[in-house]
């Protein structure tokens, strides 16, 4: 970011975008609006736990297949991965950046049941930023 300066008596000094972005909120003009971010399911943990469920229940059902009764263990691993892919399917994240209350709000829900966290912004260390290209030079 490099910010120009013209010394010609017929143009005013030029700024940057960020330096008018700063003096317009400065000025009580632009109000900065709360920003809620919700996310998707973790694709990764609901196909994960579906493929070990699929893989025990094949299992579990071919040794009661054969008259053994050794594939109960797997039935019940099968039965609970199934479960953990319906819980990591409806589980849901959410963040909300808000400025009108000056911090962040973490929430993670399972239908009615939630766990929340606020975090002020003066805790806030740092920020990871992701750009959304997949070149170097976005």
């Amino acid at each position: 970011m490099s910010m120009r300066i013209c010394f010609c008596a017929r143009c005013e000094p030029l700024m940057s975008d960020r330096q008018l972005q700063l003096d317009i909120l400065r000025d009580g003009v632009a109000r900065p609006r709360d920003l809620v971010m919700r996310y998707p399911p973790n694709w990764t943990a609901v196909v994960f736990f579906a493929v070990l469920s699929c893989l025990h229940l094949v299992n579990g059902l071919g040794a009661f297949w054969r008259g053994k009764i050794e594939g109960e263990l797997s039935a019940i691993l099968g039965i609970v991965f199934a479960l953990a892919t319906a819980v990591a399917l409806r589980l849901k994240n959410e963040l909300a950046v808000r400025p009108s209350a000056g911090d962040l709000h973490l929430r993670t829900s399972l239908g009615r049941i939630w766990f929340e966290r606020h975090i002020p912004f003066a805790s806030v260390r740092s920020v990871r930023l992701f750009l959304g290209c997949k070149t170097r030079l976005c």
